[in-house]
């Protein structure tokens, strides 16, 4: 039998658990952003955008193929795009070809 008490130990439970779970992923996030994906190299704060134009070379992820009559191949300069708001606004990357940030 669960009385309220221990009901409401076991919610708390929970939401402890996933805060910390939750600022966890936000110090690992923090860390490639910051660390080894060198994001903040062109994503600066306040607007985390330089406004500028980065040739990445991503031809290595892009298949290319014809579509009405032109090669489309993903090369060239891609403007910095803003940050702010980020996990509301799917699809990801240049080309949103990642649907949720977890695939980042």
């Amino acid at each position: 039998m669960v009385t309220r008490t221990g009901g409401l130990q076991t919610i708390q439970g929970v939401v402890t658990s996933f805060r910390t779970t939750s600022f966890q992923n936000s110090l690992r996030g923090q860390e490639v952003f910051f660390g080894k994906g060198q994001c903040a190299t062109c994503h600066l704060p306040p607007y985390y955008t330089d406004n500028s134009m980065h040739n990445l070379h991503t031809e290595g992820f892009f298949k290319q193929e014809l579509v009405n009559g032109m090669v489309m191949a993903g090369d060239g300069p891609i403007k910095t795009f803003p940050l702010r708001g980020i996990k509301d606004s799917p699809p990801y990357l240049h080309d949103g070809r990642l649907v949720t940030l977890v695939h980042l």
